[in-house]
């Protein structure tokens, strides 16, 4: 029995809603109102689903889970055209433990995990590189010309990395307790955090 709602995303160049409802990651074509439960079968039973993220074309979106993978999952008007239980595309389950957060590029797949990990997945290649930054990873955001990723730690840090090599380039302090969640201005250069300690920071980069 499905119970209450808890998030939702709309995918900015389609009519694909996505609703997460208890265990499950349901689809919506919102052109002709049929229903797609993504993750009814395809997840593990009680596998709690994290965040997604839609690609740029907003065909494909990828969830993250406590499951301790990535899915890719098929979005596009075609695969919504009908009520049915959509297989998954891809999964990646490199990761030792829940998967918290999720970025995309045109080739890469990039998520962020309590195990301590931030994992860049060429889906091109099938290569991964894994950068470990020694604490929980609560959320990441990719910056706005693509080439850092922020990540929040649950000491409370943030951590700066190059995409590409992995480096870190900065570290920030300012919380008190973790980071629930980081975005890039989309114009200005700057960074918006907010935390469990009950503020939201703007960092100048």
């Amino acid at each position: 029995m499905i119970g209450g709602l808890l998030r939702t995303w709309i995918a900015p160049e389609t009519s694909c809603l996505l609703l997460l409802v208890d265990l499950y990651l349901i689809g919506l074509n919102l052109g002709n109102s049929h229903l797609v439960i993504l993750s009814l079968l395809s997840f593990v039973l009680f596998s709690l689903v994290n965040a997604v993220k839609f690609n740029e074309y907003s065909s494909v979106v990828v969830s993250t889970s406590y499951n301790q993978s990535l899915r890719a999952w098929d979005c596009s008007l075609t695969a919504l055209s009908q009520f049915r239980v959509l297989p998954d595309l891809q999964i990646i389950d490199s990761f030792s433990d829940s998967v918290m957060s999720v970025c995309l590029t045109n080739s890469e797949i990039i998520g962020g995990s309590v195990d301590g990990t931030v994992r860049t997945f060429d889906i091109r290649i099938g290569r991964e590189i894994s950068d470990d930054l020694g604490q929980p990873v609560n959320c990441i955001s990719k910056s706005n010309d693509g080439n850092c990723i922020l990540a929040s730690c649950l000491d409370s840090t943030l951590h700066l990395l190059d995409r590409t090599s992995g480096e870190l380039l900065q570290e920030y302090e300012g919380h008190t307790c973790k980071v629930t969640s980081v975005s890039y201005h989309p114009k200005d250069s700057c960074m918006i955090t907010a935390s469990v300690d009950g503020t939201i920071s703007v960092w100048k980069t």
